[in-house]
């Protein structure tokens, strides 16, 4: 998505007030290619327009504009977009993806990212510059870039910003070293929105991506793992507490496309006697195939998440069977002699950059 200066024909009307011959234009402001990289101001219109792109590692599709409106300058060129984009699902069209730059994301939740995710996009936005870094604190977890993370957090990482364009492969490799480290204080998502937009979150230390000695099994786990040297005397909410629950309003503006579900280690796994068992099976990553924890019983997902449905044909491009999974025939996956449409799978789902 983005948004062009389309310049009237006409003349401005006179500074003193008088008609024109494009009284629908209105004066705007655009950026000139000149070195001192100042703003001037133009009279016409705004064009935003949407153009088809193909997926990452994705077949080659031809790149055309599915949608464009025009409007004055006199009124705000995303407001004008949004119901346009909207309407697309009752066309049978799906949103998807939703790439933007940070003109579209800096706009108020309820002008731009509310409605799209409501109409089933997934955002996808460089994020403005002031609403880079930590924005305020949720259970005490720290509110940044449109993601959740441990009080613990070293604070150099929480301020990544953008690559620039002529990068060197150096500066990008360290770009990406800090970014897979910063991900490792994300809390991981548990469950997918409810109908109210609530959703729940894993302290990182729970869900092995750190090692805390506030969570004395996570100190189990490997040294490749950051580890918080310095705990809280005195641990802070979400500290006390496995899970949280995250609202809607949080990270409403920045939020960005989830990546796809991990498995829940076994401190979140419920006890025996809750279960209700459809087989014994290995969990694996539902990426990379790797063995993600001990064979348990996959349950049935409870509790205000909406269910997941079972494996079926229109899910292939999605998920794809697991390493070492045998194809079998009606399109189902056989994993360590159980078929995969009978089980259920957690629903939890991480920000960009998770790791697995």
């Amino acid at each position: 998505m983005d948004w062009t200066d389309l310049e009237s024909f006409s003349r401005p009307p006179p500074a003193k007030g008088g008609p024109c011959a494009d009284p629908g234009a209105s004066w705007g402001h655009r950026k000139n290619n000149l070195l001192r990289r100042e703003d001037e101001p133009f009279y016409g219109y705004y064009l935003p327009a949407g153009i088809m792109m193909p997926g990452e590692n994705g077949p080659a599709v031809p790149e055309l504009a599915r949608r464009a409106t025009v409007s004055s300058c006199r009124h705000d060129p995303v407001r004008a977009l949004v119901p346009v984009l909207t309407a697309m699902p009752a066309a049978r069209i799906p949103l998807g993806d939703v790439l933007a730059d940070s003109g579209y994301a800096h706009r108020d939740a309820d002008a731009w990212a509310l409605p799209l995710r409501a109409a089933g996009a997934a955002l996808v936005q460089d994020l403005h510059p002031h609403d880079r870094g930590p924005k305020g604190t949720h259970e005490d977890a720290i509110i940044s870039n449109g993601n959740l993370y441990c009080p613990a957090t070293p604070r150099s990482l929480l301020h990544p910003g953008p690559l620039s364009r002529d990068a060197s492969p150096e500066e990008t490799a360290a770009h990406d070293a800090r970014t897979a480290e910063l991900a490792r204080y994300k809390p991981g998502r548990l469950t997918a929105d409810d109908a109210d937009g609530y959703h729940r979150a894993a302290c990182p230390a729970v869900m092995g991506k750190i090692r805390c000695p506030l969570r004395p099994t996570s100190m189990t786990q490997g040294r490749d793992r950051p580890e918080i040297l310095t705990p809280p005397e005195h641990p802070q909410a979400c500290c006390t507490r496995k899970t949280l629950t995250v609202p809607p309003e949080v990270n409403a503006k920045t939020a960005q496309k989830r990546l796809p579900i991990q498995s829940p280690p076994p401190l979140l796994r419920p006890p025996h006697g809750a279960e209700r068992g459809f087989g014994r099976v290995a969990p694996v990553h539902c990426c990379t195939g790797a063995p993600s924890g001990p064979r348990v019983h996959v349950i049935r997902a409870r509790g205000p998440s909406k269910p997941l449905g079972r494996f079926r044909p229109s899910a292939a491009p999605r998920c794809v069977p697991p390493a070492g999974a045998d194809a079998c025939s009606g399109d189902r996956w056989r994993v360590r002699g159980v078929f995969g449409c009978r089980a259920r799978r957690w629903a939890c789902r991480g920000g960009p950059g998770s790791p697995p």
